[in-house]
């Protein structure tokens, strides 16, 4: 098949061209603007840093202690509450027992009770045992079902710290929990103070993992983020997990962690004392007024090529005696091939020569040629730096101009291969 062909069937299917050629364009640009993104690599690893609730399995278990702190029974929630798994074992507990679950409709779901297996004689403590243990299962709950609670010893632990979540610890002989959307809360609490109170067990966690993170990271990983970014990652969601107020006091820390060190601008050179105009009060520039000078003599035209030799080596030795002033951090330094002697050891004989000179003009004359070589200087580096940036966006557009091309010629031939006879 010849292109010839291809580009006669095109020909007078200009719409499936355009398409084509649409569709192609469209696929480049975002490839370009993903490839060219200076993030793309730090946003596919950190990205969905917005924590959902159920990110963290902020959630809890119920343990009832028998009389040698053995767990008698086990309630533990899984799935953001929806989930409770039951577990009891043979233990001897001291005290009648039970655990009730209702659904949201106030409907028993499951009951386990202890009974009396070993009386003694008459003086021993009777010893209870809950029913038909060891056992265990799980039911299903929603948002508003019930767990009521009777035990001497009973106490609750965060699932996520492994801790004792002590503002759940049952404080009456009876007590009753209501299941939340991804929470619990005493029967007596209201809705707001059983969120607060499940933040507050999360937030400890949260924080914790920050602090760890933060007095064990080195400063050149913190500032770098393109190093350690699993664990960037992580710390990222953990922060946005937090509330705003939380969020505050790790507010620049955390900005390291997900940017990096910032490069510094660099501070505007100070005009110089030597600066040919001033600004006076009203931000006006007023010209500095020129002193008369002698009428100059002409210079014979063959004595030109020794006059700019001359200016040239006058020219440079300015430029390394820079940095007296506000112009310090541009100096060139001057050094023999031993490098035994910097520019504050050794100076240049031209150089003194034209500290003995004193004449106005040429001191003026090197000053303005001193300041083009750093303007130059300072425009060849920005220019350069500028070509290295453009460089691989310019790359990353030809490979995709290339490959768009090629799609349409296979595409192209596919249509002629199968559908033109």
């Amino acid at each position: 098949m010849k292109l010839g062909e291809i580009w006669s069937y095109f020909r007078h299917r200009k719409g499936l061209l355009l398409l084509i050629l649409g569709i192609s364009a469209t696929v480049g640009a975002l490839g370009c603007k993903i490839l060219s993104s200076p993030k793309a690599v730090q946003t596919a690893t950190m990205q969905a840093v917005e924590a959902p609730a159920n990110t963290y399995d902020n959630s809890l278990s119920l343990k009832i202690f028998g009389e040698s702190n053995e767990t008698a029974l086990q309630l533990t929630f899984s799935d953001a509450f929806k989930k409770a798994t039951l577990t009891m074992t043979d233990a001897a507990l001291p005290t009648d027992s039970y655990v009730r679950v209702f659904d949201q409709f106030g409907n028993l779901l499951a009951g386990e009770y202890t009974e009396i297996n070993d009386i003694g004689d008459a003086e021993s403590q009777p010893v209870y045992h809950f029913r038909d243990a060891p056992k265990a299962y799980t039911l299903f709950l929603a948002p508003g079902a019930k767990i009521e609670v009777h035990a001497q010893k009973a106490r609750f632990y965060s699932n996520l710290t492994k801790n004792e979540a002590g503002y759940f610890a049952p404080t009456l002989e009876i007590e009753r929990y209501v299941v939340m959307e991804n929470g619990l809360r005493k029967e007596s609490w209201s809705e707001e103070t059983g969120e607060a109170t499940m933040y507050a067990m999360l937030r400890v966690y949260l924080v914790d993992q920050i602090e760890q993170y933060k007095a064990q990271v080195a400063p050149e990983v913190l500032e770098n983020k393109g190093l350690d970014m699993t664990n960037k990652a992580r710390i990222l969601v953990a922060y946005y997990a937090l509330s705003p107020e939380d969020q505050a006091i790790y507010r620049e820390f955390m900005d390291l962690v997900e940017n990096g060190k910032q490069p510094e601008e660099p501070i505007p050179d100070e005009p110089s004392e030597d600066e040919p105009t001033e600004e006076d009060p009203g931000g006006q520039f007023v010209p500095t007024p020129i002193e008369p000078v002698e009428k100059p003599e002409l210079t014979p035209e063959a004595s030109i090529t020794d006059q700019v030799a001359t200016s040239e080596v006058a020219t440079n030795v300015v430029v390394a005696s820079l940095g007296a002033g506000a112009n310090r951090e541009e100096e060139l330094v001057v050094t023999d091939t031993d490098g035994s002697e910097t520019e504050d050891e050794a100076k240049n004989p031209a150089e003194e020569q034209l500290e003995t000179d004193g004449e106005t003009d040429e001191n003026a004359k090197h000053d303005s040629g001193a300041a083009t070589v750093h303007s130059d200087k300072r425009s060849a580096d920005r220019t350069s730096t500028n070509t290295a940036e453009t460089k691989p966006g310019f790359l990353k557009v030809v490979i995709w101009v290339v490959l768009g091309v090629l799609v349409v010629i296979v595409f192209g031939k596919f249509i002629l291969d199968h559908y033109v006879r």
